[in-house]
């Protein structure tokens, strides 16, 4: 064959191959745009509130217990907010000293394609303990921020239930996060 003929051939057969893949693509159900999965904040709060308070010990000296935790989804955003308050306790001896801390926290998203879960994942976080001595300062916010961001990204915050979706599922990644009017909408695609 000449030059120009083999050149040909292998088009051809680079375009036979793509439309196979593509029709392959189509009978598993996939396609470019993905699946959307809308959550509500109350959904995420529902989640939430099946798994607090919870109370952890620190170091057997510092007690966290997260009280409340409210998510916010902001329009425009890929991450989610949450708000939670806490009640932390030093001990010393047998004394235990109160205080009260505040969380400010924004998270990532992840997918487990093999439970159908979305998690949060990544959290940043920002603290405010009131009324804490300067020497417990570093001792409290290492045990907040260790207790809150093991305990946060552990909250199923929604899990896909429907038999019929799972089975498109099965392989799908998380593609696209972004909130619009008030609710998280979720691409999952291959």
């Amino acid at each position: 064959l000449s030059a120009p003929a083999r050149q040909k051939e292998k088009t051809m057969t680079n375009t036979f191959i793509v439309q196979i893949l593509l029709f392959l693509c189509l009978l598993a159900g996939c396609s470019s745009t993905g699946m959307t999965i809308n959550i509500s904040q109350q959904d995420i709060q529902n989640q939430i509130n099946e798994v607090i308070p919870y109370e952890k010990t620190f170091k057997d000296r510092i007690s966290v217990k997260i009280e409340q935790i409210t998510p916010e989804l902001r329009n425009g955003e890929d991450r989610i907010y949450v708000t939670a308050y806490l009640k932390v306790g030093l001990k010393i001896g047998q004394l235990s000293i109160p205080w009260r801390a505040q969380i400010l926290a924004d998270s990532a998203l992840r997918y487990d394609q093999f439970t159908y879960t979305f998690f949060l994942v990544r959290p940043n976080l920002k603290l405010s303990l009131d009324l804490v001595p300067e020497k417990y300062m570093d001792q409290a916010n290492e045990a907040i921020s260790q207790v809150f961001g093991e305990f946060i990204t552990q909250i199923p915050i929604y899990r896909i239930r429907d038999e019929g979706i799972k089975s498109k599922l099965t392989r799908a990644v998380l593609q696209k996060v972004e909130i619009n009017n008030g609710s998280l909408n979720v691409v999952l695609g291959m």
